[in-house]
């Protein structure tokens, strides 16, 4: 038993002419929200895919860079050193761990990706290009 089909609506232009300002701003927030739900589906697999399978799971992600940074900061005073301006060593370990560790990930990832994606490609020696 085959169901009706509607009729297509007719498409709507990318600038509508003669509505009102709230109208597409509604559009634009709906289309945002959209944009949003995707994003945060996409980091939640990803997060899923890569921690989802160690008995630790999401904690390592968090674990890691703290030992890293706590390893650092006590080398920093066992020998006796101080941040400049009296700041703290374990703040400035940790916003530029963070981000130097954020970067070789996805330096790491990005390297990794191309060989993975191979086989999706079609390609058969790892190389895609």
């Amino acid at each position: 038993m085959r169901l009706p089909m509607r009729p297509d609506p007719q498409p709507r232009p990318l600038v509508s002419r003669g509505d009102s300002a709230p109208s597409l701003l509604s559009e634009l927030l709906q289309g945002l929200a959209v944009q949003r739900r995707v994003i945060v589906a996409i980091i939640l697999r990803e997060v899923r895919t890569r921690f989802g399978q160690y008995h630790l799971g999401y904690l390592w992600a968090v674990i890691v860079p703290l030992l890293f940074i706590m390893t650092l900061a006590f080398v920093y005073a066992a020998l006796g050193r101080r941040a400049a301006h009296g700041a703290s060593v374990e703040l400035l370990l940790l916003s530029g761990m963070m981000a130097w560790l954020t970067f070789t990930d996805a330096q790491n990832q990005a390297s990794r990706c191309i060989p993975d994606q191979s086989a999706a490609c079609g390609l058969s020696d790892g190389v895609c290009g």
